[in-house]
């Protein structure tokens, strides 16, 4: 399952970042593996979609979402 299909307020830990051209942003803005993070706010359409990760509050595009791979969990942050 992808950043993108976890809807408001929900909760999950990242598995994986796909490859790609957005893996190096990723990382450096704080996406790792095992790390929490919670939908705060999603646009019409999904694109972008606003992200807490730890103590920041990122936002991604659609493209950029479906390139964090994430297992849905019960905690909210």
């Amino acid at each position: 399952m992808t950043l993108s299909e976890i809807k408001l307020g929900e909760s999950a830990i990242i598995t994986s970042i796909l490859n790609n051209e957005f893996t190096l942003k990723l990382v450096e803005i704080g996406f790792y593996e095992n790390k929490m993070l919670t939908v705060e706010a999603k646009s019409l359409g999904s694109d972008p979609i606003c992200v807490s990760l730890g103590n920041s509050k990122i936002m991604l595009r659609d493209k950029e979402a479906k390139s964090v791979i994430v297992r849905k969990c019960d905690n909210k942050m």
